[in-house]
């Protein structure tokens, strides 16, 4: 990458050697304004038109899918055409990579970037070409209301696609590809089947990367920030440049000459190489075509503005020169051949010098004398380049013909055709140029180069310059400019920036001979986020508690994630739960909110309940003889305290007092037998029993025995042991504690859970008299793994009203998740894990999600949506700022921000309070129609542009 003074001449023989070879082919002379030596790019086609027929929703057919994937397998993009988009309110099309990386939706009345060719019949409405996706696959995917899609009336139509071709599938040779050597003569070079165009390599492609000449020529590389792709809607490219401060770009009249062909046009920015000979590219900025400002078929050039012109100021823009150039004075271009990551040509092996160079200070292109010539290298979709001098670093030509030699209009005719675009006023570039050119020796000094590095923490930012560095001295002094109106000299200085947001923080270098370098970079810094605050009211009656962190706040966002203790082992999640503590005491209830964020707060408060009484539990058995019956209350008992007086009711009128007592009846039969038991509080509970006397002396009751063998929860009850003194026991009844009852003398019984039941075991014998046992058994079940709660998490996405929930990050750590439950806040809910939900009207919504586990166990997170309609931002101006008239009146309604950022003519003016009103007092006189544009800093959302005439 030198030059190749010692190839120079051997170059130079071979292609008079090519010419001789080949001068057979010319059939005859060119005319002056169509030179077979100086033609445009045959074919600047780099993408391929591909038909398809795909209904998203067709007038027939209605809904056929929800997402589509289209796919180019090695395609370096994908722009989607809509050859019909006709959708209701509350419905959007998005656009976008398969990572969401690159997204763009479109809604009735709202369209992101986008691009139409009235030419092909589209109306940037309901015919359209998305913005292309980077890569071989597009998604594309109907969200909100779909049920107000209606099957004759709505329709969303793909007609066709433009798939970017792959690097080994273009139609040219690739960058850095070795061509054969041929002097300036018709010639033209085959480089396919059916493919022809003229030779734009001259010898040795000496075409490369531009960032390969970052280090060697600073300067030369600093120019191609300011060079971007131009992708039209046919699937061309070409070359096109920022000149000036403003809204302005140039490329060639053969790529944009109309406003159909800006509207059609969407342009990158930043499409280069991150080093020398790499695959991998820079985040590519993507804009549209705006306005068309001028054009000229016999020189070649298109004039025009693009949208959103706040995301590419930063790239830089280039100067004109606008005088003869000299011969042998020494040229480079900046260019995106092939539709590739920026290039540059500087070197040519056909000069002696072994560098670029105006080989032909005046030769016809379109028309007579109208170009300069050169051989320095160029090829398909490098139309539209900058040729720039390297006496003044400014454009000097507008390349627009290949033939090697190659040409470009000359500036010095395009300037007085388009001088009232830019106020009569010759526009100076943003490179620091030392200026003398290669070819008149070194020039007195060389700038020194500005570089630095910066770490922030919050809103706290230092600097520092010390990579600044002066090639032949050394820097004498730093001055910075931080992009909020505060300034600072040093290497090394510390700034704090009042608000977080996106900075451009610019440091200029001055070495000891006064040349200067300036160097900017885009500085992010963020507010130190806010902790929540945690806050929570308990309300207990008894032993069963309510918990309430409605009191909680954030306030720089919202809180996500409530995780409680409750002082006695248990845990819960949410911002409200119950619970029933099982003992009396005083507990510690701890509270944990998180933020959106990720910070978070405690907040701790004691809880003293007291168990209700509960009542005593009244048992007794059963024991006659004859008219003798024994009355036994000892298995009477008080959970919470003691049993403390025993009343019977006998049946016969009689009564008695204590825990076990005997009572004769007069006479035979069955009696109802009561017993109240009080416990120690007062409280009191009553059982009854029936017991069965005869007055035969000849009877005697049996006897009611039994054992019990139990193993884990399964025992065995055996009343073999029970007996009839005179008789025999017909009938066993059993009562198992758990309401649960079985007969026969031998009965088996599995416990669900652990505990102490009361067993009853009544015996009859074969006269009916019965006597009854019973006895306590105790169960303890092995201890099993408890169930882990799945763990609910969504995440949503709101345009307008409409949003769109994904519950897929929710999982379960010992199962699967089986169902999920949506509460949209207003009502409305869902039950599947991707949601989507249009809101009938602005607000803020506490949205929950609830899932259940495979154990039935459920999960909740909840999350705050904030519902808004769009509102637009609208802008009027009055007064003057033209014909004399020294102002102009800015009013305005729709902003929300605290400030607003004003425009004028694509140029940041101001950035001012949001109180409606503002005056701009500039004088330009000069200027015969102004351009205004009001945005909310930071967010894109921009008034339209109104123009002052």
């Amino acid at each position: 990458m030198q030059g190749l003074q010692h190839r120079a001449h051997w170059a130079r023989w071979l292609a008079v050697i090519g010419l001789l070879a080949l001068s057979f082919l010319i059939t005859g002379p060119a005319s002056a304004s169509q030179s077979s030596a100086a033609q445009a790019d045959s074919d600047r086609r780099i993408a391929h038109r591909i038909s398809t027929d795909i209904e998203l929703f067709g007038p027939s057919t209605g809904l056929s899918s929800e997402v589509r994937t289209v796919q180019q397998p090695g395609a370096r993009f994908i722009k989607l055409h809509f050859s019909s988009f006709v959708i209701p309110d509350g419905v959007a099309v998005m656009v976008m990579s398969p990572d969401g990386s690159e997204r763009y939706t479109y809604w009735r009345n709202r369209l992101d970037a986008h691009t139409w060719d009235a030419s092909q019949g589209d109306d940037g409405v309901t015919r359209f070409s998305a913005m292309s996706i980077s890569g071989d696959t597009a998604v594309v995917r109907i969200i909100g209301r779909l049920d107000r899609m209606r099957a004759g009336v709505h329709r969303v139509h793909l007609d066709h696609y433009l798939s970017g071709y792959a690097q080994d599938e273009s139609p040219f040779p690739p960058a850095g590809v070795l061509a054969s050597p041929a002097p300036q003569g018709s010639v033209l070079m085959s480089d396919g089947p059916g493919i022809s165009k003229p030779q734009t390599t001259c010898g040795i492609n000496e075409r490369y990367d531009a960032v390969c000449f970052k280090d060697s020529h600073r300067a030369e590389y600093e120019t191609a920030h300011a060079v971007a792709v131009l992708v039209t809607s046919s699937g061309e490219e070409c070359t096109a440049w920022r000149v000036g401060p403003d809204n302005r770009l140039f490329t060639a009249q053969h790529c944009v000459g109309s406003q159909a062909d800006v509207t059609g046009a969407e342009i990158w920015f930043n499409y280069k190489a991150r080093s020398c000979g790499s695959s991998s590219t820079e985040n590519v900025v993507k804009v549209t075509g705006a306005t068309f400002l001028a054009a000229d078929a016999e020189l070649d050039y298109g004039l025009f503005t693009v949208n959103n012109f706040q995301d590419i100021s930063g790239f830089g823009y280039l100067g004109l020169d606008v005088r003869e150039g000299s011969l042998g004075e020494g040229v480079f271009i900046p260019q995106h051949g092939l539709g590739r990551p920026a290039q540059l040509a500087l070197e040519s092996d056909m000069n002696d010098s072994g560098y670029c160079a105006i080989d032909d200070v005046s030769r016809n292109g379109y028309g007579t004398d109208t170009d300069i010539g050169y051989y320095c290298d160029t090829t398909t979709s490098s139309s539209g380049s900058p040729v720039i001098t390297a006496f003044s670093g400014k454009v000097i030509a507008l390349h627009h013909l290949g033939g090697c030699m190659n040409s470009g209009s000359k500036m010095k005719l395009i300037w007085p055709q388009v001088a009232e675009h830019f106020g009569g006023e010759i526009p100076d570039g943003d490179v620091a140029w030392s200026g003398g050119g290669w070819d008149s020796g070194p020039p007195a000094n060389e700038s020194p180069v500005a570089d630095f590095e910066f770490a922030c923490e919050g809103l706290a930012c230092s600097f520092d310059g010390a990579a600044s560095y002066d090639p032949d001295g050394s820097v004498v002094d730093w001055s910075w400019s931080f992009g909020d109106g505060d300034s600072a000299s040093g290497s090394s200085p510390v700034h704090d920036f009042s608000a977080g947001g996106s900075y451009s923080v610019s440091l200029t270098v001055t070495d000891d001979a006064g040349g200067e370098d300036v160097y900017t970079r885009r500085v992010d810094v963020t507010a130190p986020a806010q902790p929540p605050s945690a806050s929570f009211s308990i309300s207990c009656v008894n032993n069963d508690c309510s918990f309430d962190a409605g009191g909680s706040s954030d306030a720089d966002g919202v809180i996500v994630d409530y995780q409680w203790s409750l002082g006695d082992g248990t845990v819960g999640e949410g911002q409200a739960i119950e619970h029933t503590y099982a003992d009396e005491g005083t507990y510690s209830v701890s509270l944990t909110v998180s933020d959106d964020d990720g910070l978070s707060a405690d907040r701790t408060h004691t809880v003293t309940v007291s168990l209700p009484n509960q009542p005593p539990e009244a048992d007794f058995a059963i024991s006659c003889e004859g008219l003798n019956c024994e009355f036994d209350a000892s298995a009477s008992q008080d959970a919470d305290g003691e049993v403390s007086a025993w009343v019977w009711s006998t049946g016969d009128g009689a009564g008695a007092d204590g825990m076990v007592v005997n009572h004769t009846f007069e006479t035979g039969g069955s009696y109802e037998v009561v017993l109240t038991v009080t416990d120690d509080d007062g409280v009191s509970s009553s059982t009854a029993r029936t017991a069965v006397v005869s007055a035969d002396p000849g009877n005697r009751s049996p006897q009611a025995r039994f054992s019990v063998e139990c193993s884990e929860g399964s025992c065995r009850f055996d009343a073999a042991d029970s007996f009839d003194p005179d008789g025999e026991v017909v009938a066993y009844t059993w009562s198992l504690g758990t309401g649960a009852e079985a007969s026969g003398a031998v009965v088996e019984y599995t416990y669900a859970e652990s505990g102490s039941y009361n067993v009853r075991l009544t015996v009859r014998d074969e006269a009916g008299a019965e006597n009854e046992t019973q006895q306590k058994v105790d169960i303890e079940l092995p201890q099993t793994s408890p169930n882990e709660r799945p763990q609910a998490s969504f995440e949503f996405l709101c345009e307008d009203t409409i949003c769109a929930f994904d519950a897929g990050a929710s999982h379960d750590p010992d199962g699967h998740i089986e169902k999920y439950e949506w509460e949209f806040g207003d009502g409305e809910g869902g039950t599947s894990m991707l949601a989507d939900y249009v809101y009938p009207q602005e607000g803020t919504y506490t949205v929950t999600l609830t899932v259940t586990d495979d154990a039935g166990y459920v999960g909740t997170a909840r999350r705050t949506v904030v519902a808004q309609a769009d509102r637009p931002i609208t802008l009027k101006v009055g007064g003057g700022g033209i014909q004399g008239k020294t102002l102009a009146v800015l009013k305005w309604s729709g902003a929300e921000s605290s400030q607003v950022d004003i425009y004028r003519d694509g140029k940041l003016l101001a950035r001012t309070a949001n109180k409606g009103l503002h005056v701009d007092k500039m004088l330009l006189k000069r200027a015969k129609s102004l351009r205004y544009q009001l945005c909310e800093p930071g967010s894109g959302h921009c008034s339209g542009e109104v123009m002052l005439k």
